[in-house]
C-alpha cells in the first residue's frame, strides 16, 4: 500500500516538472527527488520499528505537498515569478494532491505490530518459540502431579489420624 503511494506522489512530481518545466522524465531535477522518494521507501520498508522513516517520509511527501501548493503563488520571497495560467494551476494542484494519498496514510496508520522476525532470524526464532511453550507445559504438568501426590499424602495421613502437613511426624 504505501509502495503505490509513494509511486503516485513521485509520479505527480515528475507529471509536475513535465507540464510546468522544459524538463525531460529522466531529468536530474526529477530523479534526484525520485530517488529521495526511494530511499525514504527502503528505509521504511527495511526499518524493524520504522518511526523514523515514516517521520522522515511523511516530512519528505508534507513539504512537496506545501510546495506544489505555495510555489503556484507569486509570493515575493520567492527566488522566481511563477507563470499565472490555468496549466501552471492544474500541474500544482496534480503535484500538490498526488502527496495526500501518502501523508494520509502515514498520519493514519499505526505502528507494525511487533510480530515475529521475518527472513533468516523467522526458524530460529520459531524453534525458540515452540522449545519455551514445551517447557512451560512440563513445568505445568509436574507441578500439577507433584500437587496430586501431596493431596494424596495428606490424605493418606489424615486417614491414619495424623494432623495433615506433618509428612514425617
Amino acid at each position: 500500500m504505501i509502495v503505490a503511494a509513494v509511486a503516485v506522489a513521485a509520479a505527480g512530481l515528475i507529471v509536475h516538472n513535465v507540464l510546468s518545466l522544459p524538463l525531460a522524465p529522466l531529468a536530474v531535477e526529477n530523479v534526484g527527488p525520485v530517488a529521495v522518494y526511494a530511499a525514504l521507501l527502503a528505509w521504511c520498508v527495511a526499518a524493524r520499528d520504522g518511526i523514523a522513516a515514516r517521520a522522515a517520509l511523511t516530512f519528505w511527501a508534507g513539504l512537496n505537498l506545501v510546495g506544489g501548493a505555495l510555489t503556484v503563488l507569486p509570493l515575493p520571497l520567492l527566488p522566481f515569478v511563477p507563470e499565472q495560467t490555468v496549466e501552471h494551476y492544474a500541474a500544482h494542484a496534480i503535484y500538490a494532491i498526488s502527496q495526500v494519498p501518502l501523508l494520509g496514510l502515514l498520519l493514519t496508520a499505526r505502528r507494525r505490530p511487533a510480530g515475529p522476525p521475518q527472513g533468516a532470524c523467522a526458524l530460529l526464532h520459531r524453534l525458540l518459540h515452540r522449545w519455551a511453550w514445551c517447557q512451560h507445559h512440563v513445568r505445568a504438568k509436574r507441578l500439577r502431579l507433584e500437587g496430586d501426590l501431596l493431596a494424596r499424602q495428606q490424605l493418606g495421613q489424615h486417614a491414619k489420624g495424623r494432623r495433615p502437613g506433618y509428612a514425617w511426624g
